[in-house]
């Protein structure tokens, strides 16, 4: 995950807020999660609309994503 920009939370919040992420960024892991990460990364998923394109999710930057069963919870590409 050393190549991936990472992100705190009030950054992901903010970017989730503006116009070239509204409706395309995930952000419920933030708002479910009761501990505070350091730092998160953003993932394609493997969901997409005509309207809003591909989702995005935020996980955090320690998470294995190659964890099949983290890829099949969070539906990541």
């Amino acid at each position: 995950m050393d190549d991936y920009t990472k992100y705190n939370e009030d950054e992901i919040i903010e970017l989730s807020e503006t116009n070239i992420w509204r409706g395309c960024l995930d952000i419920a892991y933030i708002k479910t999660n009761n501990k505070k990460e350091t730092s998160y990364v953003l993932h394609a998923t493997g969901q997409c609309d005509m309207t809003n394109g591909r989702r995005y999710i935020a996980l955090p930057s320690g998470l294995n994503v190659n964890d099949p069963a983290v890829k099949a919870k969070y539906n990541l590409l």
